[in-house]
C-alpha cells in the first residue's frame, strides 16, 4: 500500500511539472518527419503477419487431432478437451484486426485505391471465416460497433447465418475484381502474394468453393451451393481461380528471431514433443507414397518411418522419442517456411468432389482428383512422381470415388490443421482416425480419443474451440446463450454443417 502511495504520488507531480511547461511543448516535441498515422501498406502487413502468427500456428493442438503429427511428451497431461481460453487469442485476433483492416477502408477512396480496399475486405471476412468454421455461432451483425461507443455486447449470431452474409460479401468483391482490377497497388505490407492481384482475385474465388462445399451437405444450402461451383467454374475469365501451385496463399516468414515460422518456432523450445501420427504414417507406406520423405523423417533408433498412437496413457507409448519420426525438414526444420491457408490441390479436390456429386464443373471427377494429387506432389517437391503414383496405388477408384477424394485431400492438407479439422467434421475422413488400435498398456481403443479419455460420453475429435473466458467476462448473457446445447467445453452441438 505505501508503495502504491508513493507512486501515486510521483505521479501527481509529474502532471503538475508538466502542466507547467511551455503551451508549445506538444508542437516543440513533435517529429515534422513521423507519420501522424500509419501508412495503409504498413497496416496490411502488420495485420497480415498477426493472423499468420495465431491462425498460422495449429502444431499444438489441431495437427495433433487430425492425425498429422502426435504429442509424446507429457502423456500424463494429455487430453483432447482445450481448456476455455486456450483459442483465446485466435478470437482476439479476428475482432481486433477487423477494425484495423476497416480503418484502411474508411482512409482510402474506393475510385482510387480499389484493389487495397478489397484486399482489405477479403481478409475481415477470411478470418470470420476461419472463426465460425472454429467456434460455431459468433457476432458479427452486432459486432464491431464498441469503436465508436457503440454496442459492446453484440449478440451471437447462427452459424449459418454468418456463412450466407461470408458468401455474399465474397461474391460482391469477386465481381468488383470481375469489372476490373484496380489500379493501385498494395505496397510492401502485401506478405500473401507480393502485391499480385490477379491472385487476391484467384484466392477469393477459391475461398467461394471452400464456403459453397462446406455447406454443400445441408438441405437449406445444396442448391444454393451447386449454383456457386457452376458460376465460378463456367466463368473461368471472371472468376479465376487458385489452379497452379505458383498461385498457393501461404504467408512466408522471415526467419529472423522474432518472425520464425511457426512449426519450426516451437521445436527450438520444445524439440520432443511432437512426432509424425501413426495415422499419417501408416496412410503414407499402405500407399508407397514418395512424398513420405518430405512429410516425415526416419526413426532415430530404427532408420524406419514410425508413427506415434494418439492419446498414450504414458509417454511415447512407453518408449523414446527417438523410437519414433518427426516431421520432415520441408515442414519442420525451416525457420523462413511457410504457413500455408490455401493450394491450388485443394481446390482440384473440391472440384472433382463436385463433379462426383453430378455439378457441371467443366471435369471428370477422376481428371479434377489427378489434378489434384499432381499439384500436391509439386507442392512437396516430387513432381516427376506423380504420373507413377497415380497409375499405381493413388490411381482413382471410381467405385470408391469420394473415399479417394477425401483421403488425397487430407494428405494435400498437411500442415493445414484447421482445414483437415473441417474436413474430418464435414465427411469423416480420414476414418483411420476412429479405428481401433493396442496400446503398449494393453488397451484397444480408437486414436480418437485415445486412452487418456477425458469424459465418458465424449469419444470423439472436438466439435468446436471453446468460447474464450472474457466473453464470460464482459458478454456473459450473450455467450451463455450461444453456449446452449455445448458440454465439456468443446462437444454437444455441432456446427450446422457437421456430419
Amino acid at each position: 500500500m505505501k508503495k502504491i502511495m508513493k507512486y501515486s504520488l510521483l505521479t501527481a507531480i509529474v502532471v503538475l511539472v508538466l502542466s507547467a511547461c511551455t503551451k508549445d511543448f506538444e508542437k516543440i516535441n513533435t517529429d515534422p518527419d513521423a507519420y501522424a498515422t500509419a501508412p495503409v501498406t504498413n497496416m496490411l502487413g502488420y495485420c497480415i503477419e498477426q493472423m499468420s502468427v495465431n491462425w498460422g500456428d495449429e502444431l499444438t493442438r489441431l495437427s495433433d487431432w487430425v492425425g498429422y503429427t502426435s504429442l509424446g511428451y507429457d502423456a500424463e497431461r494429455f487430453n483432447y478437451l482445450p481448456t476455455n481460453n486456450e483459442f483465446g487469442n485466435k478470437w482476439y485476433q479476428t475482432y481486433t484486426l477487423y477494425p484495423q483492416l476497416q480503418d484502411i477502408i474508411n482512409r482510402t477512396d474506393p475510385n482510387e485505391a480499389k484493389n487495397i480496399q478489397n484486399v482489405a475486405k477479403m481478409l475481415q471476412n477470411f478470418m470470420l471465416l476461419l472463426t465460425v468454421d472454429s467456434f460455431g455461432d459468433i457476432p458479427y451483425s452486432e459486432a464491431f460497433q464498441g469503436v465508436n461507443g457503440g454496442n459492446i455486447k453484440p449478440v451471437f449470431d447462427k452459424d449459418e447465418d454468418v456463412y450466407n452474409a461470408l458468401i455474399e460479401n465474397f461474391k460482391a468483391i469477386a465481381d468488383s475484381w470481375a469489372n476490373g482490377l484496380g489500379d493501385d497497388e498494395l505496397g510492401d505490407g502485401d506478405f500473401l502474394f507480393g502485391g499480385d492481384i490477379e491472385n487476391w482475385q484467384r484466392f477469393c474465388n477459391s475461398l467461394r468453393l471452400r464456403i459453397a462445399m462446406r455447406l454443400s451437405g445441408m438441405s437449406s444450402q445444396a442448391a444454393k451451393s451447386k449454383t456457386t461451383f457452376e458460376e465460378i467454374l463456367g466463368n473461368p475469365t471472371k472468376y479465376p481461380v487458385i489452379e497452379e501451385c505458383s498461385q498457393n496463399c501461404e504467408f512466408k516468414w522471415d526467419g529472423s528471431a522474432s518472425y520464425r515460422e511457426r512449426w519450426y518456432n516451437n521445436r527450438l523450445t520444445r524439440p520432443n514433443d511432437f512426432q509424425m501420427s501413426e495415422v499419417f504414417i501408416r496412410r503414407m507406406k499402405q500407399q508407397d507414397d514418395p512424398r513420405l520423405p518430405i512429410f516425415a523423417l526416419p526413426a532415430e533408433n530404427s532408420g524406419e518411418y514410425v508413427g506415434l498412437l494418439h492419446g498414450c496413457q504414458v509417454n511415447y507409448n512407453g518408449g523414446s522419442a527417438a523410437d519414433y519420426s518427426y516431421p520432415g525438414d520441408k515442414y519442420y526444420n525451416d525457420p523462413a517456411g511457410t504457413s500455408p491457408y490455401f493450394r491450388a490441390a485443394e481446390t482440384w479436390f473440391l472440384i472433382a468432389e463436385a463433379a462426383q456429386k453430378g455439378w457441371n464443373v467443366g471435369y471428370t471427377a477422376e481428371q479434377a482428383y489427378n489434378n489434384g494429387v499432381t499439384c500436391s506432389f509439386a507442392d512437396n517437391d516430387v513432381p516427376a512422381q506423380a504420373a507413377d503414383y497415380l497409375a499405381g496405388k493413388g490411381k482413382f477408384d471410381a467405385s470408391k470415388a469420394l473415399d479417394c477424394i477425401y483421403n488425397e485431400l487430407w494428405v494435400a492438407l498437411y500442415k493445414q490443421g484447421q482445414e483437415a479439422w473441417c474436413l474430418y467434421r464435414r465427411t469423416g475422413y480420414p476414418t483411420t482416425l476412429r479405428e481401433p488400435v493396442t496400446y503398449s498398456t494393453g488397451t484397444t481403443c480408437a486414436q480418437y480419443p485415445g486412452e487418456k479419455k477425458t469424459y465418458a460420453d465424449c469419444d470423439d475429435l472436438p466439435y468446436r474451440f471453446p468460447y474464450p473466458d472474457n466473453e464470460f467476462a464482459y458478454n456473459e448473457e450473450n455467450v451463455t446463450k450461444a453456449s446452449e446445447g455445448i458440454v465439456h467445453y468443446c462437444y454437444g452441438k455441432k456446427l450446422c454443417w457437421a456430419k
